[in-house]
This record gives structure tokens, C-alpha cells and sequence, in this order.
């Protein structure tokens, strides 16, 4: 039974096509103490599962529903989550190690953790027990923590909020009293249930949020380049595309990597090279270092690309080297989806191009 439960605590899914994940009962998130939504349930089924939030056609996070459902910080964890153009099967991986490959250390440690907080992990339902020693309103409004949070949502009480006993009347209040719009009110006790949820978190030996943690952060949108060149170094095409996510950098490039292949093939390109900035993913590629755990499924759906061309190579350049590729990767901010060049070299890149040519010639 031991064994068991340090099994089921220590495994979690790693997403593919989200079929065999269900979102508010299994372990899923990348990031976060016990890997599960903490999100309220507002109105779906307690089985729906993380591939009705995914684009299968496109290969992307649905945006539109992620955030109606999610608060925003689990909205931005869930779109961090890379997704392979192949949408390959869900895989379990072990959660208690960084390379994600179950150890014996790491099996300890989890073990350990069981025995010292046997209730660890466990879901709940949203119980209130603990308030009758702390009120709701001290718990949810006046404390300095949930002060700081409210300042940070920008949500304004009505006037005497605070003069009320308890959370639960400033809820009535605001519906029955005041009318306050009903999305309103749901950002309210959405956030109130975030409060609820790190309270247990913090229990549970993870770190406090501060209230910029429950905001959505700014910065979301990255995007990718790709130039194609022949073997004399002339700008064949070029492409760049808005992912709209907020991505870490070893995660955009993977997703770089990744479309140009798919553009290099749908221009019909069989031989090529690819040139990217990352070591890390340019050695993954080339079978002599493990791919780091988020952009695992993305490096196999690459080397999976690269078994329908003639030759694929992969190579390390420079930063410097690959500036080009930085601009177009800027310029797909300012566009909605995506944009390609085919025998044409974009005016905006004229310039980088020439001095990146220069550069070579001396360097």
C-alpha cells in the first residue's frame, strides 16, 4: 500500500494530446506542489478531459476557453506547456526528479514526504472548517496577504465591504444588494478560492504567492523566425509565426526547430541543416544529451519530423549568428497568426542580413 500511494504521488501525465488526462483529477500541471488544477470547477463535467482544451487540428492551447476556466496563473502554467505538431499519445512520467526518470533518491524522498504528510496530495473539496477559528473575513479581505492580493486584482468592494462579518455577506451583497455584474462576483470568489487553495499549499511546504501571482503576466505573446538559405548562404524564404504563449526560451526554440521543418517541407526542401542558438536542444537532437522534461515531447515530434526528409542535420550557432532569425521572431509579434516569404527577402530584414554576411566575411 505504501508502495502504491509513493507511486501515485510521485507519477504524473506529461500532455500530448490531453485524451487520457482529466483535468481537475489527475496530475498534470508542470509546476506546483501536488501538479493538479486548483481552479474551481465552475460548470463542466468533473471528467472532462485536457484534450477538449486543445486545438488537435493546430496543435494549440485553446485560448478562449483556458481563460474563462482557469485563474490566471494556472491559465499562463497550462499555455507554458509546449505542444508537438504530431500530438503524440499522453506518456507518465515520474514528477520527483528534473530529467523525469524515476531513482532511486528520488523514490526516498517521495516516501519520506508520505510518511511525514500522509494526507499530502490528497484532493479536497472546498471545506471551511478552519474558518471557525479564523473568519472569513479576516481570511478572505482584512488579513495583510489578502489585502495585498485584492490590491493586485484591481477589483473594487463596494462601499462598506469592510464593515460586513463576514465574506459570505460581501458575496450577497454584491448580488442581491448592489447587482453587481454576475462576472464580477465570479472573479471574486475565483479569487478567494486561490487565497482558499495556497493557504493548503503553504501547508503542504510550498512557497506563499504573493498577489502578482494571481495575475496574468504581461509579456505573453512570443513568436518564431525561420530563414531558409542554399548552400552559398542566399535567402531562399522565410517565415515567421505568432505562438501567442507565453513560453520559457528553451521552449520557443524547440517550437522554432519545429516549424521550420514543417515549413522547410511544405516548400520541399529534403536536404537541410538546421541552425539554432540552444546547445542543450542541438545536442537532444543529436542523441548525445536528454532533452529537458518540458520540451521532451517536442524534440521527439522534431526527430520524428526528420525521418520524411532525405537529410536532416542539426548544428549549434552562436547567438550572434542567428540574429536574422531574432528579427523575424520579433516582427511575428506585430502580426495575428503567420506570414511567409517565398524567393523574396522581407524589407525589414535587408539590413540584418547584410551585416550578418559582413560579419561572416570577417570574422
Amino acid at each position: 500500500m505504501v508502495t502504491q500511494a509513493m507511486v501515485r504521488e510521485g507519477i504524473k501525465w506529461r500532455v500530448g494530446n490531453g485524451r487520457n488526462i482529466r483535468v481537475w483529477v489527475d496530475r498534470w500541471l508542470p509546476s506546483g506542489p501536488t501538479h493538479r488544477v486548483a481552479s474551481p470547477r465552475l460548470f463542466l463535467h468533473p471528467n472532462t478531459l485536457v484534450g477538449e482544451l486543445i486545438d488537435q487540428e493546430n496543435a494549440r492551447w485553446k485560448l478562449d476557453v483556458l481563460a474563462p476556466l482557469f485563474l490566471p496563473y494556472e491559465d499562463d502554467i497550462i499555455q507554458s506547456i509546449p505542444l508537438s505538431s504530431r500530438i503524440p499519445e499522453d506518456n507518465l512520467v515520474w514528477a520527483e526528479s528534473p530529467n523525469r526518470k524515476f531513482n532511486v533518491r528520488s523514490a526516498y524522498a517521495t516516501a519520506t514526504r508520505l510518511s511525514l504528510h500522509p494526507h499530502r496530495g490528497a484532493s479536497s473539496d472546498l471545506g471551511l472548517g478552519w474558518l471557525e477559528v479564523e473568519t472569513t473575513k479576516h481570511a478572505f479581505l482584512t488579513c495583510p496577504r489578502a489585502r495585498k492580493v485584492w490590491a493586485c486584482s484591481k477589483i473594487v468592494f463596494p462601499s462598506g465591504a469592510l464593515s460586513l462579518s463576514s465574506f459570505y455577506d460581501l458575496i450577497w451583497k454584491m448580488l442581491m444588494m448592489d447587482q453587481v455584474d454576475v462576472d464580477r462576483v465570479a472573479r471574486v470568489v475565483t479569487l478567494a478560492w486561490a487565497i482558499w487553495h495556497n493557504r493548503n499549499e503553504v501547508r503542504q511546504g510550498a512557497q506563499r504567492k504573493t498577489g502578482n501571482d494571481y495575475r496574468s503576466k504581461d509579456g505573453r505573446i512570443v513568436g518564431v523566425g525561420v530563414i531558409v538559405r542554399d548552400e552559398l548562404g542566399r535567402v531562399e524564404a522565410a517565415m515567421c509565426r505568432n505562438l501567442n504563449t507565453p513560453l520559457g526560451a528553451i521552449k520557443t526554440e524547440s517550437m522554432a526547430i519545429e516549424a521550420g521543418l514543417l515549413f522547410a517541407k511544405d516548400i520541399g526542401i529534403q536536404d537541410i541543416m538546421v541552425e539554432s542558438d540552444s546547445l542543450i536542444l542541438v545536442k537532444a537532437l543529436n542523441g548525445t544529451f536528454v532533452p529537458p522534461s518540458a520540451v521532451s515531447i517536442v524534440v521527439q515530434g522534431i526527430l520524428d519530423h526528420s525521418l520524411s526528409f532525405y537529410r536532416v542535420e542539426f548544428s549549434h550557432v552562436k547567438r550572434q549568428g542567428n540574429r536574422p532569425t531574432h528579427v523575424l521572431a520579433k516582427h511575428a509579434l506585430s502580426i495575428v497568426d503567420f506570414i511567409a516569404w517565398i524567393e523574396e527577402v522581407p524589407c525589414f530584414l535587408e539590413q540584418t542580413l547584410i551585416h550578418d554576411v559582413t560579419s561572416q566575411v570577417f570574422h
